[in-house]
């Protein structure tokens, strides 16, 4: 009976592997599908290639039209990105036990160190090593790494939960620094086991790589690869108890860096959209005004044809030409407003807008400084290139203006001063005033 049941139970298992591939199915070449797109009328599963074949078919009455349904249109065919890892989906249908249960693959590369030190315990995909005291910086092939160093005085007679170093910057201007739990946490009880950590204080999260070594008494050192969030190091690193009784004094040496160049780029894209956000953010309104010299074939070169514009912030700019120079040069002054970093973009129309020319700058203003544009282009030659806007015989220009950061205090002040004088004309005359009770 209970080898009937095992058959049974296997060819259950078989019925239901072969329905589950079956329904996983290409169904132009019935086989399993590479790079899987789904059809979004019928539903219906393909091979991109196979679909593609058939949308892009020579033959129109099976153009542009699903295999099945005949609806669909190739630019409408949806991706299932979950099928994008082929091979490692090979390697859990191929770990189905068609006896009953599942069992999961064996990860070959997890060994025990040839050195017989205790395996540390750690949280998942994390990686740890001992490796020789007294690595030498900077590791070729690495990044540049930060280090610190801590003394922890009189172990034995330490009662803190937790001592804490001295911080450290890294390049990248994170913050960082050491804490160790010389009798492990508080929660646990008083084990003599210490914890070393090397913590965050400020940064970005990433795949990091930190070296603690212990340098006297007991020297060993681990290298820690982990994706940290605030903190990384080492649980259980030594045993308290087994170290000689009296004053001893423990040395500590520890690196932090990313723990490859790719980790280190992706933090810096982080750093990077960060700090685009933030620019974002802090930028103001931008606004758009126009200029135009009109007669420009007859225009007086001892003149600037300076032109005054205000903004909402109710700053005031001058935009107009600087001088009789070789090539076409404008100047824009800031005359009143808040000093600061302005993006600036300034456009020479054409008759044909594919012909514009642009200049697109992010300057420093400061009150009544001149900032010179040139666009590299001489002065005669405007009209044969058609910015004279032909028989209009015209100049325009278009001038955006967007601040990005900008004295708060001028601002501040500025909204003060406006203040104040609108309460004064609003002041209440009690001398006008009467009641009666």
């Amino acid at each position: 009976m209970a080898q009937s049941s095992s058959c049974s139970n296997q060819q259950s298992n078989k019925e239901i592997l072969e329905q589950l591939l079956a329904n996983f199915q290409c169904a132009i070449c019935v086989k399993f599908p590479q790079n899987t797109h789904i059809c979004p009328s019928c539903s219906a599963m393909y091979c991109f290639d196979c679909i593609r074949d058939c949308l892009l078919a020579t033959d129109a009455s099976r153009r542009n039209k699903c295999a099945k349904c005949s609806k669909t249109h190739l630019n409408a065919l949806i991706k299932l990105r979950c099928f994008d890892d082929m091979e490692q989906l090979g390697i859990e249908m191929g770990s189905l036990d068609l006896n009953g249960g599942y069992s999961p693959p064996v990860d070959e590369s997890e060994s025990v160190t040839e050195s017989g030190t205790p395996e540390l315990e750690l949280e998942e995909e994390v990686e740890c090593t001992e490796i020789p005291v007294g690595r030498v910086e900077p590791v070729e092939g690495l990044p540049k790494a930060v280090e610190g160093t801590f003394t922890l005085r009189n172990i034995h007679r330490c009662k803190l939960e937790h001592v804490c170093s001295e911080r450290v910057t890294d390049e990248m201007g994170f913050i960082w620094r050491m804490r160790v739990y010389p009798n492990g946490y508080r929660e646990q009880g008083s084990s003599k086991k210490m914890h070393v950590w090397v913590e965050m204080l400020y940064g970005e999260p990433g795949f990091y790589e930190v070296v603690v070594e212990l340098r006297n008494f007991q020297p060993l050192a681990y290298r820690v690869k982990k994706s940290v969030v605030d903190f990384i190091g080492v649980e259980n690193l030594i045993d308290i108890k087994e170290l000689p009784r009296g004053r001893i004094d423990l040395s500590f040496r520890y690196t932090i860096r990313p723990a490859n160049y790719k980790a280190k780029v992706t933090i810096q894209q982080i750093l990077l959209n960060k700090h685009a956000r933030r620019i974002q953010l802090l930028k103001g309104e931008s606004e758009t005004f126009e200029y135009r010299i009109m007669e420009f074939s007859g225009v007086d070169w001892d003149e600037n044809y300076l032109k005054k514009f205000t903004d909402k912030m109710l700053s005031s700019w001058s935009f107009g030409l600087h001088g009789k120079h070789r090539f076409a040069e404008f100047q824009l002054t800031l005359v009143d407003g808040p000093p600061g970093i302005y993006d600036i973009e300034l456009t020479m129309t054409h008759p044909n807008t594919e012909c514009e020319k642009r200049l697109h700058y992010e300057r420093v203003f400061q009150a009544n400084q001149k900032n010179v544009f040139n666009f590299q282009t001489r002065w005669d030659k405007l009209e044969e290139y058609g910015f004279t806007h032909n028989m209009g015989d015209y100049l325009e220009m278009k001038i955006k203006i967007c601040p990005l950061q900008v004295d708060l205090k001028y601002v501040l002040d500025f909204m003060l001063e406006n203040n104040s004088d609108e309460n004064s004309e609003e002041e209440y005359d009690y001398s006008s005033s009467s009641s009666s009770y």
